[in-house]
């Protein structure tokens, strides 16, 4: 079993982290999860969750998978919480009622079961399942956010002034605002945090690394990211043009 896109090795569980944007009604967080007989022949996959705490819901579509030899589906992991934001811990609110993260564990078993019958009993022996893996979701619960940039007057050719804001206004979040240079490969990048007013700016060198300025479209963009109290957010695009 493993995330889409992730190698599988074996039986272990695979570890993967994730948001779930919060507001009221929550929606769900669907993770994309990939469940693989690791036999050759027909196996029905039978599938669990467990690990989630209170305040949280979580479902997946079926209890079990009938898949051929060494197959391979995709199903949605399902995982959200159940109250208003404000009723999670999470950032600066120590007092929720509930966690603010859900560690959900997805699993999947395989029967095994005998066809030669015990010499002294005369009967089968009984069946068991084998583990063939499984994934761990850390799901978090921040506010659901947006974020919106501008390029302030320019002062300088060779950099950029990008001022912003996010809602809600809140402090101290980490953002990251990213510049692409006209050879639409390089990239220029700053980290900066939230003020009290929830603004933001960042001031980016635009020179390429032979310290040179490129003539053309320069493509600005920031990101709520890996913030403590808002879900990750992109914001709109800016274009500026610089003539050498």
């Amino acid at each position: 079993m493993k995330k889409k896109n992730d190698e599988n090795n074996g039986a272990q569980e695979n570890v993967f982290v994730f948001q779930a944007a919060g507001s009221s009604p929550a929606d769900p967080l669907f993770i994309k999860t990939a469940i693989r007989n690791p036999v050759d022949e027909p196996r029905a996959i039978y599938l669990s969750i467990h690990g989630l705490p209170w305040g949280w819901s979580a479902q997946i579509p079926h209890a079990w998978i009938w898949l051929d030899g060494k197959a391979e589906k995709e199903i949605d992991v399902m995982v959200w919480p159940i109250a208003d934001i404000n009723a999670y811990k999470f950032g600066r609110n120590n007092e929720g009622q509930y966690p603010g993260t859900a560690p959900v564990s997805v699993a999947g078993f395989i029967e095994r079961s005998f066809s030669k019958k015990l010499e002294i009993s005369n009967t089968f022996p009984g069946s068991r399942f084998h583990l063939i893996g499984g994934a761990f979701y850390q799901v978090d619960v921040r506010k659901e956010a947006t974020i919106r940039i501008e390029e302030e007057q320019e002062q300088s050719k060779s950099k950029i002034n990008v001022h912003g804001v996010v809602t809600p206004r809140q402090d101290d979040q980490q953002i990251l605002v990213d510049v692409l240079l006209p050879d639409d490969n390089t990239h220029r990048t700053s980290a900066t945090k939230t003020n009290s007013n929830g603004q933001f700016d960042a001031v980016i060198n635009l020179l390429d690394d032979n310290e040179k300025l490129m003539p053309g479209p320069y493509r600005i963009q920031a990101f709520i990211f890996h913030a403590n109290e808002l879900a990750d957010a992109e914001s709109n695009v800016v274009h500026i043009i610089r003539k050498v």
